[in-house]
Parts: structure tokens; C-alpha cells; sequence
């Protein structure tokens, strides 16, 4: 596998992820999935069968099937990231993705942020991204790619993996396109979020970090204050701040769940000044202190997977 990085605590491990700036596609022969981020270029491909032009900056999922190839590119930017799903969480193997998996093993285990590389929709072969959404990644790419190869200290692999998570849930949440489901109706609807919204929402998730203030959103997106919390109410029935605070906590939720980050790490990415006012912030909104939270969601996973084994060892009697 091309740039394979051995975990320092485990020499048996091996990090089945890397990340390289490429002049070309490179696929390689292993059985693992890849990710293709084309920062300015443009190139003629074909996915699942279907020809594609594509013009960066845009994304390209590509599962272990690989079924891609290219036709001509003319590439200045192109980053790839290598990666076994089992990089993500020990229990996301390919052969587990394949399978039927039911909405609690999904969750549980988040391998739900997988669907770009695993729902072939026609209409969504590659991702477009707006320039914003590009930079976001590339920073996120640039943090991967450095742990990956300096591993600065023993936390290192703690630290990639997260930054690839990241770069995932920015992929999935475009893939989906912000549906929201419709309310009260008894047949499963969705709508569409405006494209305004859409926009704002994907800068909001961009930046969690910064402060993030509704009269620079105004200025921005060239739209009134009135005219931003209308949107916000009559969507997502929220306001501006508070889709902020919910996406902060989810977020914060997100690494505490699937990642080993501590909270004085964890601050700097969602917008919190110091580790303390961030656990002021979640034990507010949760009751539970971050530590509490994630000791508990480890429980979860636990007795979910005692479970599956315990029907396993008795459907084999």
C-alpha cells in the first residue's frame, strides 16, 4: 500500500492509511478504499461504468471494487488518501460493509459516514466542491498528512484518524445534500434546503473553530438578518446561534464517540476558548461531562457486541 505507516505503541499494527499529492490517478492493487480530492484541474473519467468530466474542485469516492479508470486528465492539484475502513474503527472491515447492516450497528459504530464510497448513485459519482469546502479539506488533508509521516509524538495516530474523520463527515453531509425529513406526515418525505441555506450551513460546518457571527454570515452570503433567520426557522426550526450550539455539541459528540481526542483538543475544533469551557459547555446541554459521555457510549459498544456474539455462538448450535 503506497506511504503504509506503522503505529509506534503496536509494532504488530499496521495504520492502513495514507496520503500523497499526486500528478496523476494512482490506484493501488490493494484491497482498500481511496479518496481523490481535486483541488484545480479537470479530467474525463469513468465510474461505475458511467464517463464523467470533471472540473475541480471536486471529490472522488472510490471503494475497494474500483471501478474507475481515466480517460485524460490535465491535473495541477490533486491530493489521494489510501485507506483501509478498518482505519476508521476496528470493527468497520470491507467485509462488514458489504454486508446487510441494520440501523443500530450503523450507529453504533458510525459506519454510516462510509455512504459516499458505498451507495453508487448515479447522479452522485464524484462530489463538487465549493472553494470554501475545498480549503476546508485541504486543511484537513494537510493535518492527516502530517501525522501520518512526522508522527510528532505518541498521540499521533489519535490525532490522523481524526482528521480524516473529519475530512469524511464534510464528505457525507454534501453527499446528502441537506435533506431534512418533512414533519408530521405519516409517509417518509423530504425537501430540499435552499441553496442560500445550503450554503450557509456548509460554511457554518466549515468553521466551527471561529467565531462564528450572524452579521458576517449576512455579509458574506449578501443577505439580511431577517432574511437568514427565516431560513433558519421555517428548515431547521432554529435559530442562527442556536444551529450553531447544536452542531458544536454534535460535533463534540462525534469525537468523543468515535475518536480518543482529550478535551483540550477537542476545544480548538469546535470553537471553545479553553478545555473548561467546553465541558461547562457539553455537561449544560447533556448532563454528563465529556468523560462521562464517552465511558458510556464505550459501554454501548461493548454490550452490542457482546450481544451479536452471544446470537452468533447460538445460531451456530
Amino acid at each position: 500500500m503506497l506511504g503504509q505507516t506503522m503505529d509506534r505503541r503496536n509494532a504488530a499494527r499496521t495504520i492502513r492509511a495514507s496520503a500523497a499529492h499526486l500528478q496523476d490517478y494512482t490506484l493501488p492493487e490493494d484491497n482498500i478504499f481511496t479518496l481523490f480530492l481535486l483541488r484545480s484541474g479537470s479530467a474525463v473519467c469513468q465510474i461505475h461504468g458511467e464517463i464523467c468530466f470533471i472540473k475541480g474542485p471536486a471529490a472522488i469516492c472510490i471503494n475497494e471494487r474500483k471501478e474507475f479508470s481515466v480517460e485524460w486528465q490535465q491535473c495541477s492539484d490533486l491530493y489521494a488518501i489510501y485507506f483501509d475502513p478498518s482505519f476508521i474503527n476496528i470493527n468497520m472491515t470491507v467485509t462488514a460493509l458489504r454486508n446487510k447492516l441494520t440501523p443500530d450497528l450503523q450507529d453504533t459504530f458510525g459506519f454510516f459516514h462510509l455512504s459516499p464510497f458505498l451507495l453508487e448513485d448515479k447522479d452522485k459519482l464524484y462530489i463538487r466542491l465549493s472553494d470554501d469546502t475545498a480549503e476546508c479539506l485541504t486543511r484537513y488533508f494537510s493535518s492527516f498528512k502530517h501525522e501520518l509521516e512526522e508522527q510528532p509524538d505518541w498521540y499521533w495516530s489519535c490525532r490522523a484518524r481524526s482528521y480524516f474523520m473529519d475530512i469524511i463527515g464534510v464528505l457525507e453531509r454534501i453527499y446528502h445534500n441537506y435533506y431534512i425529513a418533512a414533519p408530521l406526515t405519516d409517509e417518509c418525505q423530504s425537501q430540499t434546503i435552499p441553496t442560500e441555506l445550503q450554503n450557509i450551513l456548509l460554511h457554518i460546518n466549515n468553521h466551527l473553530e471561529s467565531d462564528l457571527k450572524l452579521d458576517d454570515i449576512c455579509q458574506k452570503f449578501l443577505l439580511g438578518r431577517n432574511t437568514v433567520e427565516r431560513l433558519f426557522r421555517s428548515y431547521l426550526n432554529d435559530s442562527f446561534y442556536g444551529y450553531i450550539k447544536n452542531q458544536r455539541l454534535d460535533r463534540v459528540r462525534y469525537y468523543l464517540r468515535f475518536t480518543e481526542l482529550r478535551a483540550k483538543e477537542i476545544c480548538h475544533r469546535v470553537g471553545f476558548s479553553s478545555s473548561q469551557n467546553l465541558c461547562k459547555f457539553f455537561k449544560s446541554m447533556t448532563g454528563m461531562s465529556p468523560n462521562q459521555y464517552r465511558d458510556s457510549e464505550a459501554a454501548k459498544r461493548k454490550a452490542f457486541l457482546n450481544v451479536t456474539q452471544n446470537q452468533k455462538k447460538e445460531s451456530s448450535l
